[in-house]
C-alpha cells in the first residue's frame, strides 16, 4: 500500500509540528499525520500494514494504520500526540465518523 491508497482509507488527518503549536513561520514546512484503516486483506494477515511516509521540501506526511497507531499511543510515543484529542491538534480535513469515535 502506498500513501495515495491510504488516503482513501483515512479516518483522521491532522497538522503536526509547528502548525499544531502555532510556532510556524513563512519558511516552515507543513507536517501532516493521519490514521487509516487498511483494506480487508491486511486484517487477516495476507499483507502487513505499516506507517507510510513521504517527505518533500515543503510537506512531510505520515499515515499510521490504526493498529500501529494504538501501539504507539499505548507506549506514549510522541509522534501520535497531534492525532489524539481533536482539541489538541489542528485537523485539516477533520475526521470520518470512525475518527470521531477515536
Amino acid at each position: 500500500m502506498n500513501l495515495k491508497e491510504a488516503e482513501k482509507h483515512l479516518i483522521l488527518k491532522c497538522y503536526a509540528g509547528s502548525q499544531t503549536y502555532g510556532t510556524n513561520t513563512k519558511s516552515s514546512d507543513t507536517d501532516t499525520k493521519g490514521i487509516y484503516i487498511p483494506p480487508r486483506k491486511y486484517w487477516i494477515g495476507l499483507q502487513k500494514a505499516k506507517t507510510l511516509e513521504e517527505h518533500t521540501p515543503k510537506i512531510d506526511t505520515s499515515y499510521h494504520d490504526i493498529k500501529h497507531f494504538f501501539e504507539l499511543a499505548l507506549n506514549l510515543r510522541t509522534e501520535v500526540c497531534p492525532c489524539l484529542p481533536y482539541s489538541y491538534g489542528r485537523h485539516e480535513q477533520g475526521f470520518t465518523r470512525f475518527g470521531g469515535v477515536l
